[in-house]
C-alpha cells in the first residue's frame, strides 16, 4: 500500500475523480460541488492498494464553512483560530478495521503545522476516538447539520509546538 499527501493540482484528474467517488460512497458529504471543493483543498491524502484507491483524507480551508460550523456549535470566535479543516477521511469498506485511518491521519498531519478543526456525526464514536488519539478535543455544543438529518460534534487540534534551540 502507498499513501501520498500533496496539493490537489499535483494529482491527476483520474486520481481526483477516484477521490470524489470514494468520499461519495461514504455518504457523509454533499456531493453537489464536491469536485470544486476537492480542487480548493490545501492537501489531499490518498492511500492506494495497487491501482485501487482505498483511503482518503484532506486538509481544507473554507472560511465561510468554518464560520458556519463554529457559529452552529456556539463558539463563533473560534472560526479564525481553527480555519483549516481535516475532513473526507474515508476508508473503503473492504479495508476497514485494519488501522488504515491512523495511517491516513499520520500522513496528512505530518505535512502541516496549523491548527485544525474536524466535524463528526454524533453516532460515530470510533471516529471521535481516532480524532482524540491525534490530540483533537471537543469544543462547543453538538448541532444539527444544515439539512437536519444528523447531529454533529466539533473537534479542534492546536498547531504543533515548535521547539527553538537557544544557544547559551
Amino acid at each position: 500500500m502507498q499513501t501520498i499527501t500533496k496539493p490537489p493540482a499535483q494529482f491527476s484528474q483520474d486520481d481526483k475523480e477516484a477521490f470524489a467517488d470514494l468520499v461519495s460512497t461514504a455518504g457523509q458529504v454533499d456531493v453537489h460541488g464536491l469536485a470544486g471543493r476537492i480542487e480548493r483543498a490545501n492537501l489531499l491524502t490518498m492511500m492506494w492498494d495497487g491501482d485501487v484507491l482505498i483511503g482518503t483524507n484532506a486538509i481544507k480551508n473554507n472560511p465561510a464553512h468554518a464560520d458556519s460550523v463554529f457559529r452552529n456549535a456556539g463558539v463563533p470566535e473560534q472560526s479564525k483560530r481553527y480555519a483549516s479543516e481535516l475532513g473526507w477521511l474515508t476508508v473503503h469498506l473492504d479495508y476497514r478495521r485494519r488501522g488504515l485511518s491512523h495511517d491516513l491521519m499520520e500522513d496528512a498531519l505530518s505535512k502541516i503545522d496549523t491548527s485544525l478543526f474536524a466535524t463528526s456525526r454524533l453516532t460515530l464514536p470510533r471516529v471521535h476516538r481516532l480524532l482524540q488519539d491525534y490530540d483533537f478535543k471537543v469544543i462547543g455544543k453538538d448541532y444539527k447539520s444544515d439539512d437536519g438529518s444528523r447531529t454533529l460534534k466539533v473537534f479542534v487540534r492546536n498547531a504543533p509546538t515548535k521547539l527553538i534551540a537557544i544557544k547559551a
